[in-house]
């Protein structure tokens, strides 16, 4: 299905305890569509995080990709919910424990595509969350994941 970028955020990686970002794999199992329900039971520790989601048309590859590659390469954004859940109790987790916990992906939901149009400021947008229609966070922040359907706003 695609991969994943974590802890990317200054405020994420001290609350991990890590100074680098990490990466995951989302598998097509893990994806759940627009408006779906999400199964708690199946998950252990989960935490819910609005995001950008990206498709690109090519793989960029090596140590030569620059900015402006990446930028090029992308064709469409989606507002993702991704939920994050580890193995780790209390989130007591590091960059190590990170990886081996596949960047702590469970499941993502992704809303319809947008065509990209380069000149795009994706930095100036805000995302947000609600639970049952009532906004809980925008921006950065990170919220755990309650028993109900989560939509965004």
């Amino acid at each position: 299905m695609g991969h994943k970028v974590g802890l990317t955020l200054k405020a994420m990686q001290e609350l991990a305890r890590v100074d680098t970002p990490d990466s995951g794999v989302l598998l097509d199992g893990m994806v759940l569509p627009d408006g779906g329900r999400l199964s708690m039971g199946e998950l252990m520790c989960s935490r819910v995080e609005a995001e950008i989601g990206f498709r690109f048309d090519r793989d960029l590859v090596g140590a030569r990709v620059t900015a402006r590659d990446v930028r090029n390469a992308v064709t469409e954004v989606m507002l993702a919910l991704e939920v994050i859940d580890t193995r780790f109790e209390d989130w007591r987790i590091g960059l190590v424990d990170s990886i081996v916990d596949n960047a702590s992906s469970a499941r993502v939901v992704t809303g319809p595509a947008v065509a990209f149009a380069p000149g795009w400021d994706l930095a100036a947008e805000r995302v947000g969350v609600s639970v049952d229609g009532v906004p809980v966070a925008e921006g950065p922040d990170q919220v755990r994941a309650s028993r109900t359907l989560v939509r965004m706003f």
